[in-house]
């Protein structure tokens, strides 16, 4: 079965790479017991690109799409980098104005991609496509969505199902009942 956006990227005319494909496909050479499924180790994938730092010329992040130039990017990147600072990601920004050179092939495929970047995500079933997109897409263009506006929490969460969270909830806890004690 294929993951839906590989799928959506490929129909778009942007097919992700082989590499990460098969990762969001569950290919079983990417699921393994030690680094779990091919979705983990797609968001690894992908976490390579966001923690380093936003090259405005160097296109290596565009490695995730199958056949990028990535040479005649870096020369646009080169070209854009003392007008625009982010350089050629500076394509992939909404509401980005038009640049020179106007007929460039790659400016006008990287104005493609962040035109389908909304249009993928209106395909999307998933919450978990929803969410990968959103980082690739911040990833990318290095243009962060505004943090979403979330209520405080009265009172904290309990711990899930991870033995050595419990352990230290717990832990935590006898601590605070056992200084309360002490303290009356």
């Amino acid at each position: 079965m294929h993951h839906e956006l590989p799928t959506a990227f490929a129909k778009a005319g942007f097919a992700l790479c082989d590499t990460l494909t098969e990762m969001l496909d569950e290919h079983f050479n990417h699921q393994t017991e030690r680094r779990g499924c091919g979705f983990a180790q797609a968001t690894r994938f992908l976490s390579r690109i966001i923690n380093r730092p936003r090259d405005p010329v160097h296109a290596d992040d565009l490695r995730v799409f199958a056949d990028w130039p990535l040479a005649d990017t870096e020369s646009l990147g080169q070209s854009l980098v003392d007008a625009h600072a982010s350089g050629w990601r500076y394509l992939l920004s909404p509401g980005a104005d038009p640049v020179e050179p106007a007929n460039h092939p790659v400016r006008t495929r990287l104005r493609a991609l962040a035109d389908s970047f909304s249009a993928i995500a209106a395909q999307l079933e998933y919450e978990e496509s929803t969410i990968f997109l959103r980082l690739m897409v911040h990833a990318l263009s290095g243009t962060p969505e505004p943090a979403p506006d979330l209520p405080g929490m009265i009172q904290k969460p309990e711990i899930g199902s991870c033995s050595e969270a419990e352990s230290f909830s717990w832990r935590s806890r006898t601590a605070a009942s056992g200084a309360a004690a002490r303290s009356t």
